[in-house]
């Protein structure tokens, strides 16, 4: 599915299989949310939903199978919302990829649940954003993250004008915590924990 022609275009409630891009989205102003993206009956996929604009939201998003480059690649873009989302890539992949050169300006990565293919079989970064020089108004977390080799950019990465770092509880007031002896998922609040998974 490619956002290639209109501006202000939402893509809801899809499924969408077997295609080396699943979501290709290249106009500003877009919404893509409640899509289930899974590489079969393909062999292989590279990327789940490839976000190449500015302002887009791609919220509540299932991309699982085996993508080889990325779940979400951003190629381009600020004023993004990369938020609730289930990713899960195959070995050597990142979750989500942020190939932005510069600063990352007016941008929400927060509340994925991003997982490499299986230990074995574990992603190479969760989080990446390799050309990436400064924050600002951008958050990237809380984020829950498993069988990576590196988890990237995690915690919070908050900068509010030039390159200052707030305290994590600025923006959240949980973190997710997980419990290794029965991989239990935990939301860690102001009011106590609670289980999620």
């Amino acid at each position: 599915v490619r956002i290639g022609n209109t501006y202000d275009s939402k893509l809801f409630s899809n499924i969408v299989a077997g295609f080396d891009v699943a979501i290709d989205v290249q106009r500003s102003s877009s919404m893509v949310s409640l899509n289930h993206v899974y590489t079969y009956p393909a062999s292989a996929s590279s990327v789940g939903i490839r976000v190449g604009a500015d302002t887009v939201r791609v919220i509540n998003n299932r991309i699982e199978g085996t993508p080889t480059t990325a779940g979400v690649d951003v190629s381009r873009g600020e004023r993004l919302s990369i938020n609730d989302n289930l990713i899960q890539v195959g070995a050597g992949a990142d979750g989500i990829r942020l190939g932005i050169d510069g600063d990352l300006i007016d941008t929400f990565v927060s509340k994925n649940f991003i997982g490499g293919h299986s230990p074995s079989k574990a992603g190479a970064t969760a989080i990446v954003g390799p050309g990436i020089t400064g924050y600002r108004r951008s958050v990237i977390g809380p984020n829950a993250t498993f069988d990576f080799e590196n988890d990237g950019i995690d915690g919070v990465t908050a900068a509010v004008g030039s390159g200052t770092t707030p305290e994590p509880n600025r923006y959240f007031r949980y973190q997710i915590v997980a419990n290794t002896d029965d991989d239990s998922l935990w939301v860690k609040s102001t009011n106590g924990m609670r289980r999620i998974g």
